[in-house]
């Protein structure tokens, strides 16, 4: 192959020819110049093969990013985080939370009530329960809670003391708005007791009411003195 075929240029060809004529080289050893055409053809195919990697490197993630969604997403919840549901804790509703708590203060209000019976040594009259439900579970638990936590005198008997908590509680009821009738107990078992019958003396000695029984040993005398005969 000579050099004019080898170079499309024939001054280049020529260029070539007369070097290798001084380094007294053959001319059919002449390397041949690598032709443009395939080189261009080579960077084509090289461009080619880099566009088919780029084209297959999408590819890839476009195969991951299919498998992403298959992957368990978190419920939207505002914070990333999923959303309880809400059946697993129900919110309490305010009835709900009201009636628990008067279930509570009439617990306190029975035990309270329990307690007072006790340290006045007798129940509650009547009219006095009566006037203590009319108030509301609060007003009775304070009612109860200022009785119960009052202290006496160290010196008085039961009886004053059942007197002195029945009184406060009737004070206490009253203050509240509360309608009492008038405590009557009795301090001691003997005192303060109204006559039964038979006839009374009063303070000058005069015999009210009845016929007084004979009081002298003389009377008693003369009615056995007298003689049957007579």
């Amino acid at each position: 192959m000579t050099a004019e075929q080898d170079f499309d240029d024939p001054e280049e060809a020529a260029a070539w020819a007369d070097m290798r004529a001084a380094f007294g080289e053959p001319q059919e050893s002449e390397p041949t110049k690598p032709s443009t055409k395939g080189a261009g053809k080579s960077s084509k195919g090289g461009k080619g093969r880099t566009q088919q990697a780029v084209v297959k490197a999408p590819s890839g993630n476009a195969v991951s990013s299919s498998k992403a969604p298959s992957q368990k997403a978190p419920i939207p919840g505002g914070d990333g985080k999923p959303v309880r549901s809400q059946a697993s804790a129900p919110a309490e509703t305010p009835s709900e939370g009201a009636d628990v708590s008067a279930q509570w203060l009439q617990s306190q209000v029975d035990r309270l009530t329990g307690e007072l019976q006790r340290l006045s040594g007798g129940p509650f009259s009547p009219d006095l329960l009566k006037a203590l439900w009319g108030l509301p579970l609060e007003d009775q638990q304070d009612v109860l809670l200022g009785v119960t936590g009052s202290e006496g005198s160290p010196l008085e008997t039961r009886s004053e003391t059942a007197v002195r908590l029945w009184r406060l509680t009737a004070d206490e009821i009253l203050a509240r708005g509360g309608q009492v009738l008038p405590v009557r107990r009795v301090a001691n078992s003997g005192a303060f007791r109204p006559p039964t019958g038979g006839a009374t003396r009063s303070a000058t000695g005069a015999v009210r009411g009845g016929r007084a029984p004979p009081t002298g040993g003389a009377d008693r005398g003369r009615s056995r003195s007298r003689s049957p005969s007579i």
